[in-house]
């Protein structure tokens, strides 16, 4: 899947962050892709001459997880340099941003290919605009050292929280079945967000936990 508009190749959790925490996994390509509605992309019509006195108006719901490139572009007048005149919404993932859009809060989507895949499979109106990065080597396991995990073997038996519809559940289940973990071997457990998993791995809620 193509990626899009989009952010920092730095905004991940890594070997050596948090005092309890460390990296013991990566795996696959992260695309972000900016998307919108066929037939909603695009600006109302208006009378001829507003449209020569007035930039277009475009709202973007845009994950904080993933993309900080449409807040730079922002804040350096990037867009404006173009003659659009952006507004941003900021979402906590590319899943929420994705649905907000879907719910018509905005024009425009930045969102990474897990949930935009899945919703693909509901409704058949999405399109890809245009892509902005592609990398790879973001994707983590973070664990309780407390726990005993210290290689992916030993996440059997354990707790590992998740984002659903996100590339967190999609990373742990690729990562299991890579190095021949039965998925039934480990509890995986929902969260609503990144901070609502990192609290939860800090309180001991979970063993470790899934992040993209």
């Amino acid at each position: 899947m193509p990626p899009a508009l989009s952010c920092s190749s730095n905004q991940r959790t890594g070997p050596g962050r948090g005092p309890r925490c460390y990296a013991i996994a990566r795996f696959w390509t992260v695309a972000v892709t900016l998307v919108g509605i066929s037939g909603h992309f695009g600006l109302a019509a208006r009378a001829e001459s507003e449209a020569l006195t007035r930039p277009p108006t475009l709202t973007v719901c845009h994950a904080l997880t993933i993309d900080l490139l449409t807040a730079v572009a922002e804040a350096e007048g990037e867009f404006a340099g173009e003659g659009l005149n952006v507004v941003l919404f900021p979402f906590a993932t590319g899943r929420d941003a994705l649905a907000a859009m879907l719910e018509g809060k905005c024009d425009l989507a930045t969102v990474d290919e897990t949930p935009l895949v899945l919703t693909a499979f509901e409704r058949n109106d999405l399109r890809i605009i245009a892509t902005t990065r592609t990398t790879r080597d973001l994707d983590r396991i973070a664990a309780r050292k407390a726990a005993g995990i210290s290689t992916v073997d030993d996440l059997r038996g354990k707790r590992v929280g998740v984002i659903p519809r996100t590339p967190s559940p999609y990373f742990l289940n690729r990562l299991l079945l890579a190095n021949g973990i039965d998925r039934a071997d480990v509890t995986a457990l929902p969260f609503a967000s990144p901070p609502a998993l990192v609290s939860a791995l800090i309180r001991g809620e979970v063993d470790a936990i899934a992040l993209w």
